[in-house]
């Protein structure tokens, strides 16, 4: 494999998020081929600045990956990340045009990044510690943490208050929007203190597609709460399977301000936060007159 040849980083606009290294185009190799080809339509679309613009396009000169073209089959174009749309290690002159007008702001969003991709590389040596197998309640019965896990070796348990917590209302509903990509690599459950028939009645009116179960309050959200003290508090844990043996692998607590709820990120753009916004269950407002005449309204 070639050596790598690196190229002074670049900027793009704050509001566009995109993370891409490019390796150097060669003709020899067809991954690149495949990827400049899936490439050319998201970036001829994008307000890239100029001097990258025509590199890209041209897949001539955009050798800021890995140049391969003597190894095709080691050819893997890289992605770097970016933390909203600012790559890591960004160039000062495109800093000082003013389209990035804060830079404390992109260096806290690099800090930020770098610290997110050291807390996951932890979290994917912890050994976690071995738990027993719990019981909970569903609509079809009686089941198991183990049965939970289906046909993955990892299970995603999120904790959820229950119908009365509107927070927790914010962050199933926006699990549920990626559901399908959790599931396509752990098994994913929502549980709570409420009995089963209210879980679903709550659940369809916010339609939601999670497999839901009930620890009713007792020993489960006791012993494996994401929060010493606090036995019903908002939250997640990953379990891990082998065999038989369950393992509590990584576990985290929710709550307004965190990096597990995108809206509280997306505000923050809008310089709001917790103290600004509170969810509600529903944003309609009765109208002041019913066209209807407004009898029986409820």
């Amino acid at each position: 494999m070639a050596s790598r040849r690196k190229r002074g980083p670049v900027a793009f606009r704050p509001h566009l998020s995109v993370g891409l290294a490019l390796p150097s185009f060669s003709s020899k190799c067809s991954t690149n081929s495949r990827f400049f080809q899936s490439l050319n339509f998201i970036v001829a679309g994008a307000r890239l600045p100029s001097p990258l613009r025509g590199s890209v396009m041209s897949a001539g000169c955009a050798c800021l990956g890995v140049c391969c073209a003597d190894s095709p089959t080691l050819c893997v174009p890289e992605v770097i990340g970016f933390h909203s749309g600012v790559p890591l290690g960004v160039d000062d002159e495109f800093i000082k045009g003013g389209d990035m007008a804060n830079t404390e702001i992109l260096e806290l969003e690099r800090e930020i990044f770098e610290l997110t991709a050291r807390l996951t590389e932890l979290r994917k040596s912890s050994t976690g510690d071995e738990v027993r197998d719990y019981t909970f309640a569903t609509l079809d019965g009686e089941t198991s943490l183990l049965r939970m896990f289906g046909d993955k070796n990892q299970l995603l348990l999120i904790h959820n208050m229950g119908q009365a917590c509107r927070y927790c209302t914010l962050w199933a509903d926006g699990f549920n929007g990626f559901l399908n990509h959790l599931e396509s690599v752990m098994s994913v459950v929502l549980v709570s203190k409420d009995p089963p028939e209210l879980q679903r009645q709550f659940a369809n009116s916010r339609e939601w597609r999670f497999r839901l179960a009930s620890h009713g309050g007792g020993e489960y959200i006791t012993e494996q709460t994401v929060m010493d003290g606090a036995d019903n508090m908002p939250g997640a844990v990953v379990y891990q399977r082998d065999g038989d043996k369950i393992t509590r692998k990584n576990s985290c607590a929710f709550g307004p301000g965190d990096i597990y709820c995108s809206m509280w990120s997306l505000l923050g753009l809008a310089g709001l936060g917790e103290s600004d916004w509170t969810p509600q269950y529903a944003y309609w407002k009765r109208p002041d007159k019913m066209d209807d005449g407004g009898a029986n309204l409820i």
